[in-house]
């Protein structure tokens, strides 16, 4: 379980960087350029040394970053600015990373100086408010994404980026300011599917419904919006039409995704056989379809398949388990039933380090600290 957690930092990191990276190739023509255009290719220079130092250590924290090595990256960053302190990518990195390791006061220190330099540098702000958002600073973190909105109306990235940082402040907020942008960019499928994933996680099942499905229909990459669809459906009151809809999809030409949330609401209303066919095509042609492994492992665990139904279940977290916090409770609620309580105890931890890195879903963080406690009591014995 230890190499899933560190899987998810991994790729965590990998979307983090890439922000970065993406944000520094559209810095405006104030940012720093390529070392090498900087100052003369002169390894007797100085300033050539310095430059070159600089960013061979940022690199060197970048790597450090991509595996989740927070200490050995704020050291290298740091380092970095040591050599060349104007070295404003650098500094930006060193801000993410401080963010990310749970320390975003530091962050905002180091935002700082780069809003003294750069006071209307975009990814600036979005930094601010990630930063103040992970320090529980709701107002200026709202501010800070507004300044991103307006500068860069037209990137979706960025509402995806508030959608992260501004749950844990209350998802039917959040959720609501994503269906506002979306009802203005009526293509921008991954932010209805957030605005989705939001409501769902507030309780409002028919919003959620509303805007995952028609996100399920218009996105390939389905991994996080399958268990918030099916458990929507499966809470509806009169879900018969929604299940007739689900199932012309499924029987028909209809992708994985149709089948795994057909056959998951099949399953969760206690129609197990009728699931199963479904669930089982869904894991055989599905790419990332991590509420398909889920339920299949149930399905193997019911019918006595102890070794290959913990196998499965252990295989939720083989995609982005960051995008599947739900079904990480859920998979420890399943393991519970195997004899190996370590494994339960693994989900559950990992799903804990996950949600507590967000502040989001205190009410099962707090089930799966009991739990785990409980499990680990009844092993000692």
């Amino acid at each position: 379980m230890r190499r899933n957690i560190m899987l998810v930092v991994a790729v965590l990191m990998s979307v983090s960087l890439l922000w970065i990276s993406t944000a520094a190739a559209e810095q405006p023509a104030d940012a720093p350029q390529d070392p090498d255009k900087q100052v003369c290719m002169d390894e007797n220079d100085p300033a050539y040394n310095a430059t070159m130092a600089s960013h061979k250590l940022m690199k060197n924290g970048q790597q450090a970053l991509l595996i989740g090595k927070y200490d050995i990256a704020i050291r290298e960053f740091r380092a970095a600015l040591k050599r060349l302190p104007e070295n404003d990518d650098a500094r930006m990195q060193l801000a993410w990373t401080l963010t990310q390791a749970g320390k975003p006061r530091e962050a905002v220190k180091e935002l700082e100086v780069l809003k003294a330099k750069r006071p209307n540098w975009t990814a600036l702000h979005l930094a601010y408010g990630t930063a103040y958002a992970a320090a529980g600073d709701e107002a200026p973190a709202r501010d800070h994404f507004e300044v991103v909105f307006a500068s860069e109306p037209d990137e979706m990235r960025h509402w995806l980026f508030y959608a992260e940082a501004m749950e844990r402040f209350g998802p039917a907020k959040a959720a609501a300011v994503l269906e506002d942008a979306m009802g203005k960019k009526k293509d921008w499928h991954p932010v209805g599917a957030e605005a989705g994933r939001l409501y769902y996680r507030s309780g409002d099942y028919a919003k959620a419904l509303a805007l995952l499905m028609p996100a399920c229909e218009n996105l390939t990459e389905h991994e996080g919006l399958l268990m918030p669809l099916i458990v929507s459906i499966h809470a509806t009151a009169d879900h018969a039409a929604m299940l007739a809809q689900l199932k012309t999809k499924a029987d028909g030409a209809g992708t994985a995704w149709c089948k795994a949330a057909y056959g998951g609401v099949l399953y969760m209303d206690g129609k197990a056989a009728e699931a199963k066919p479904y669930i089982l095509d869904a894991v055989k042609t599905g790419k990332n379809n991590a509420a398909a492994l889920y339920f299949k492992g149930r399905l193997l665990l019911d019918d006595g398949k102890i070794i290959e139904g913990a196998e499965t279940l252990s295989g939720v977290t083989s995609g982005d388990p960051s995008k599947n916090l739900d079904i990480l409770y859920m998979t420890g609620k399943a393991l519970e039933a195997v004899p190996n309580q370590d494994l339960s105890i693994g989900a559950y931890k990992a799903f804990i380090n996950l949600a507590a890195r967000r502040s989001v879903m205190a009410d099962k963080r707090k089930a799966a600290e009991i739990r785990i406690k409980e499990l680990e009591a009844a092993t000692s014995i």
